[in-house]
Order: structure tokens, then sequence, then C-alpha cells
């Protein structure tokens, strides 16, 4: 059985970045996407135009900073390796609670299909007036070169 993290929370949301649940190399590490070979952080500091995260401390400041929460839908799962394919006995977080408390929150990104079909399946809610898309997984196993992953998260930002 694995667990999940906390949410990284920040005041004034404006968006909710969910994942599907954390590798092995980012439990091992403590860290959201804490594979380096994963292009998350990547991602974000080209579309806040932030080259300067080095550190997680430096990661998480840079999360609130831009006002985002990040999370992932799984809470706990049972999962051999790091492959979302692998996810069985999922327990989910209480993301409806943080999108209901929340005003502020204007757009729910999935980072991959799995985190949208695990959405769908387990949560299954859609406030009014927030936009919900699914982005390309920065998961190195999701092959699409890391520049056209940038190119389409940076158009939904």
């Amino acid at each position: 059985m694995i667990e999940g993290f906390n949410p990284i929370l920040c005041e004034n949301p404006k968006y909710l970045i969910l994942g599907s649940a954390p590798s092995v190399i980012s439990l091992k590490e403590n860290e959201y996407y804490g594979n380096k070979n994963n292009s998350f952080w990547i991602i974000l500091g080209s579309i806040f135009d932030e080259s300067n995260l080095d550190s997680y401390q430096e990661k998480i400041e840079f999360i609130k900073k831009n006002n985002i929460i990040l999370w992932d839908v799984v809470k706990t799962c049972k999962r051999k390796g790091s492959l979302d394919s692998e996810i069985k006995d999922v327990e989910v977080n209480d993301i409806k609670r943080i999108i209901e408390n929340n005003d502020s929150i204007i757009k729910v990104f999935f980072n991959g299909q799995t985190a949208n079909k695990l959405y769908k399946r387990y949560i299954n809610y859609y406030k009014k007036d927030v936009e919900y898309i699914t982005l390309p997984s920065s998961s190195p196993a999701y092959t699409l070169k890391t520049q056209e992953k940038i190119r389409i998260w940076k158009s939904f930002f």
C-alpha cells in the first residue's frame, strides 16, 4: 500500500493541479514529481518564467507564489512500480472540499489521462464556473517531447 502526499496549499489559489499518485522515486525522495526525468517542474518553470527551481523548498514556494494548489487524486492505493496502469484499491483525497472551499479556483488541471479518469470515476464533482482540463502527462512514461508538453500546457494557463 502506498500513501500519497499532503496537498501544497496557498492563499487565494487560481489553479489546482492534480496528478494520479506519486511514483516510487517521488515517494523515496518525499517530493512531488521527484523523478528527475519527469518534466513537471520544467513545464511549470517555463510557463511562469522561473528557471531557479533547484531545491524542493524553492519548488514549494514557486507553487504557492503562482497561486497553485498541488495534489494527487489518489490518497492511498496498491501499485507495483510507478505505472498508472498498475493502480489498484484506490482511496481518493477530498478534492471536492478543496474546490468547494476555494472560490478563487478558476481551473482544475489533470496531469495526464489517468488523473482525469480517477477523478471522474471516484469524485465526479464539477463546480460551475471552474474549467476542468486534461493536460499531457509530465511523466517520462508519456513519450511526447517536453517542448510539445510545454506548448500545450502553456496554452491553457
